[in-house]
């Protein structure tokens, strides 16, 4: 999984249309979509009336172009999203709504750390939901890339909320890619875990905490969370570890402790039992190690990245007062752009390996491949991290490809909740 953020550079990706006025076909598509939602339970007078109202977005269509992307450490990314500063905030967050939060905690079995964590990530706390219209930003994005039924399908959801939840369209605002209010739900999302519960007849994910707390925390319970549990806890792995276990490999406790793994403190692991874990070591031998259990796998469906599940999770930690992390290093070798991971792809197949799919991003396939080429030419450490230096050593080895391809903006499919934030990187596009 690619640790991504948006990058500033304009890049036309094939299938999205170039327009920085509406474009005189616009009105005629949103007639065919409102005939597409009628079909969907939609009655079709008011999706006319609400696409009626919609107006193209440039600027949205220039946010979906500026979607390069690079690699970015975990020790860089926790340190955007979970400094000092941020940790403060959730902190003083966490005491102005302690009843609240309790209240919701009681109710779904989420901690309230948690809850706040994500909050900080997905809005500042609240302060940085988006200001576009929703239904807009939804419509130009679908209307710039028509192949794409998933934008199709969202605005359609859109218009769904609006019929089932009586809302008016011009107070659904959110981020340019078309994730709504604190909790930046997209709108199935909104649809299926928004929560009323301040009971005023209106799941309010704009302007109500309470809303905002248990439909975060619904969204956490319907997806796996397990009261009474932790998410997981950073641990120490010994000298001589096998990375060939790293990140997909599931196994019990015990079996992590027969392996030299103990806690970062260098405390045994707890006896847990039959209590499965997975090893996540996301920096490799250059940053921290992690035992994750079944509610991380809950964080992160919230949003498809283990970068952003650890970062709500370390965050959650540091709110309640646990210590930070103990092994975050220097991270200039680890930063590679998703054109340079392409290209280390690319110069794989050449040489036998198999790293899945030639895309520029980073998943288990990917990191088995540069494990297997790391062993096969002595490289240390061998810990299947795609660095500078496996770049090198790669393109030492097949010269004849050219370097560094200028990776091409993808439209992506958001899995969880969020669509976009501007303030929240994720390795799909949001705004």
């Amino acid at each position: 999984m690619a640790f991504a953020i948006l990058f500033g550079l304009i890049l036309i990706a094939p299938g999205v249309r170039a327009a920085t006025q509406q474009p005189a076909d616009f009105k005629r598509w949103l007639d065919g979509v409102a005939v597409e939602a009628s079909h969907r339970g939609v009655k079709l007078a008011l999706a006319k009336a609400t696409l009626a109202n919609v107006s193209f977005r440039p600027r949205v269509v220039q946010n979906d172009r500026n979607q390069a992307e690079f690699i970015e450490p975990l020790a860089k990314y926790l340190g955007r999203h979970a400094s000092d500063n941020t940790i403060a905030l959730g902190q003083a967050a966490l005491a102005q709504w302690q009843d609240t939060l309790l209240k919701v905690e009681k109710t779904y079995g989420v901690p309230s750390q948690i809850i706040v964590a994500i909050w900080g990530m997905e809005s500042g706390y609240g302060r940085a939901q988006g200001n576009y219209p929703v239904i807009d930003a939804l419509a130009t994005r679908a209307f710039q890339r028509q192949s794409d039924k998933w934008l199709r399908d969202h605005l359609i959801y859109a218009l769904q909320a609006v019929q089932k939840y009586h809302l008016d369209p011009k107070t659904m605002l959110g981020s340019w890619g078309g994730a709504m209010g604190q909790p930046q739900f997209m709108p199935q999302a909104y649809i299926s875990y928004a929560v009323d519960f301040d009971k005023d007849g209106k799941a309010d994910i704009w302007g109500s905490p309470a809303d905002v707390f248990a439909s975060i925390a619904n969204y956490l319970k319907e997806n796996g969370w397990q009261p009474g549990y932790l998410w997981g806890r950073e641990v120490t792995v010994p000298p001589d570890f096998d990375y060939g276990l790293s990140d997909g490999t599931t196994l019990p406790m015990g079996e992590w402790a027969a392996k030299g793994v103990v806690r970062a403190s260098g405390l045994d692991l707890p006896d847990t039992g039959n209590m499965e874990a997975r090893l996540l070591t996301p920096s490799g031998t250059q940053g921290p190690a992690f035992l994750v259990y079944d509610n991380f796998d809950a964080i992160r469906r919230y949003n498809a990245s283990d970068a952003y599940a650890l970062t709500v999770a370390y965050l959650a930690d540091r709110i309640v007062g646990r210590p930070p992390l103990t092994n975050l290093q220097p991270t200039d070798d680890l930063e590679v752009t998703n054109g340079e991971l392409e290209e280390m792809q690319k110069k794989l197949v050449k040489l036998g390996f198999d790293p899945g799919e030639v895309d520029g991003m980073m998943g288990g396939q990917t990191r088995k491949a540069v494990l297997a080429f790391q062993r096969a030419n002595h490289l240390k450490p061998d810990d299947g991290i795609p660095t500078r230096h496996v770049l090198q050593a790669l393109r030492a080895a097949v010269p004849s490809l050219p370097n560094a391809p200028a990776p091409a903006a993808k439209s992506g499919k958001p899995s969880g909740a969020t669509g976009n934030s501007g303030a929240v990187p994720v390795p799909v596009p949001r705004g």
